[in-house]
């Protein structure tokens, strides 16, 4: 469901964002024409980069209209240079330019190597970042940095991308109800087990933007679980019920 109260959001420059620590997930919703972040930048040409192992990807999207809803992965923030060092000259490496370049806009997968005993540093906002050229390039070499010999977020969140492109394929209007209700419960095992990671939480430095992600979390979660509620009531009935992105239902409504 999407939030109706303020409390329940982020505004940002692109659009909105919610955030839930019972998913452990940050939902994004910006317009699918980036040409209006383009003009305010003078024309650089940003686009959602989808292949580069040092950018965050959804683990779902679905186009409504004119506007893109992204569900992300939550991970650890980060306010360190050392990381948005690397992340600096990693995209640089690879054919991408982090132009954006805050710690807001970055943050540690949960997944640690002998380089990264913290977690490896990814950009959270693709929007922070343009393509330098026409091809990827040097993505070997990001892995080898990483010391990885595949992508951390395959190794990480293969599986709920996989579940939900199952329960809403692209170009599908609605989703297949209990496969969805399947998929939000393998993103709750996901936070349980530590893979999804409401990070705001644990963030020391209590700048605005965290603040407004731990107030419109709790917020928000609770609007989640009256939804949820009123799904697997939903799936329970004969004739069954798709998921509502645009409200709420009410229970003892149809």
């Amino acid at each position: 469901p999407l939030p109706e109260h303020n409390v329940e959001f982020i505004r940002a420059y692109e659009g909105a964002i919610f955030c839930s620590n019972d998913y452990g997930m940050v939902v994004r919703i910006e317009p699918v024409d980036t040409a209006l972040k383009m003009n305010v930048l003078r024309n650089r040409e940003i686009s959602r980069i989808d292949d580069n192992p040092w950018i965050l990807q959804p683990i779902g999207s679905i186009t409504a209209g004119s506007a893109v809803i992204e569900i992300c992965p939550g991970v650890h923030t980060t306010d360190r240079n050392r990381d948005l060092d690397v992340l600096d000259d990693g995209l640089r490496d690879t054919g991408a330019c982090f132009y954006d370049l805050s710690s807001s806009n970055a943050g540690r997968l949960p997944l640690k190597t002998p380089a990264f005993p913290d977690g490896i540093p990814v950009v959270i906002d693709r929007l922070a970042v343009k393509r330098l050229s026409a091809k990827t390039r040097k993505i070997r070499h990001a892995l080898t940095k990483m010391q990885l010999a595949a992508s951390p977020q395959q190794t990480l969140y293969a599986d709920l991308q996989a579940k939900f492109r199952d329960a809403w394929p692209p170009g599908v209007a609605t989703p297949d109800p209990a496969k969805m209700h399947n998929f939000w419960h393998a993103m709750r095992d996901a936070k349980d087990k530590g893979i999804l990671v409401a990070g705001w939480n644990a963030n020391i430095d209590d700048t605005y933007k965290i603040i407004d992600a731990r107030l419109s979390a709790v917020a928000y979660d609770q609007r989640l679980r009256r939804h949820f509620k009123a799904v697997a009531q939903n799936i329970k009935r004969p004739t069954g019920a798709g998921l509502r992105t645009s409200s709420t239902p009410k229970p003892g409504k149809k």
